[in-house]
């Protein structure tokens, strides 16, 4: 239980660094909320099945490829941007505001994948 406290601190903390992040979510692989942070409106279940199906596709699409498995996942929308990376045998995904500094989300969010696997290793 204290991991997944540990695991929404980092996910709080990574949204209160990174300007324009509506909220960051862990999912499973098939679509259910692990984790959560949002301080604005945001629905982590539609964000999660969201993330695993877009995820789910992109993992197909490199083996059809015969190109390997996503490493990240960015798609700009109208209303804002989904950001998505593997996370071990979950799937990290940070939605933003439009017109957010896509380099600023990125280098915050490899900065937390990496926490966060440090934080996987000690459970």
């Amino acid at each position: 239980m204290a991991a997944i406290r540990e695991i929404e601190g980092r996910l709080r903390q990574f949204v209160s660094d990174t300007e324009g992040v509506m909220g960051v979510v862990i999912s499973t692989p098939e679509g259910l909320t692990y984790a959560y942070f949002s301080d604005r409106a945001f629905d982590p279940d539609l964000v999660s099945a969201i993330i695993a199906s877009m995820f789910a596709l992109a993992k197909k699409s490199g083996r059809t490829a015969d190109m390997g498995s996503p490493r990240e996942i960015n798609v700009h929308l109208e209303e804002g941007s989904l950001y998505i990376f593997p996370l071990g045998d979950l799937i990290l995904g940070i939605e933003t505001l439009p017109g957010v500094m896509a380099g600023m989300v990125l280098m915050n969010a490899r900065k937390m994948l990496k926490d966060l696997e440090e934080v996987a290793k000690e459970v």
